[in-house]
């Protein structure tokens, strides 16, 4: 399938970093008439992966994506930390993007500060080691890639929790279209609202805990050019 160099191959695993992922990717592409981007949806075995999945495909929905792939089940040995599987994970977007001929791979991966350790040093280390993961799986990829080869973009890595809900908000985006819980899920599949993550974003989105949405209807449109906000600065 070949979808030419100047579509992107965006990550989506269901959370806010993917959301706005392909949020930002699909405003791009409409704005430069340049193809809508391609959703790379990981099966790495993580809490919620069927909600998550349901959540990449309200984002395509939404905004009028038809290509959601969804990878194969991505497993690291026994004791391997989670750098090892971010590795793997960006090793097979790469090589995807590589194989569709696309050499623009979105990572949105964000540390979030319920994630951070606390100490500058280990939380700058963390960030480059993300950045170092994705230029060397871009590297990979671009061994037998055409073209410029592939190349890995990760534009929320550095950004504060602050940042990111600003974001959100400047860009329009549809949170509750996002997956943050860290609780346990009720029946219907609604983010508990109780613990510190369904909390902490609540409190920086604005939104009311008790009002926290499963997975919301949505209709399925393109993104009109001429309603789309000029990007924040």
């Amino acid at each position: 399938m070949g979808v030419g160099p100047d579509r992107a191959l965006v990550i989506d695993d269901g959370s806010l970093g993917g959301l706005l992922g392909v949020w930002t990717a699909s405003r791009e592409a409409a704005l430069e008439d340049q193809p809508e981007p391609v959703l790379l949806f990981p099966v790495t075995g993580r809490a919620r992966e069927d909600v998550r999945r349901g959540l990449v495909e309200q984002h395509a929905s939404m905004c009028g994506i038809e290509s959601v792939i969804t990878t194969p089940p991505i497993g690291v040995p026994l004791g391997a930390d989670a750098g090892a599987l971010d590795c793997l994970v960006l090793t097979h977007a790469a090589m995807t993007g590589a194989s569709m001929g696309t050499g623009r791979i979105i990572w949105p991966v964000h540390l979030s500060q319920l994630e951070r350790a606390g100490e500058s040093a280990e939380e700058l280390t963390r960030i480059a080691n993300a950045c170092d993961r994705a230029m060397l799986a871009g590297a990979l990829a671009s061994v037998d890639a055409s073209g410029d080869g592939v190349r890995i973009e990760l534009p929320y890595a550095d950004l504060s929790d602050e940042q990111i809900a600003d974001l959100a908000r400047d860009t329009m985006a549809p949170v509750d279209a996002a997956w943050w819980c860290e609780g346990e899920p009720g029946p219907t599949g609604r983010r508990c609202g109780t613990c510190p993550a369904c909390r902490h974003w609540a409190k920086l989105l604005g939104l009311a805990v008790t009002e926290e949405a499963p997975m919301p209807s949505v209709v399925t449109r393109a993104i009109d050019p001429s309603r789309i906000a000029p990007r924040p600065d």
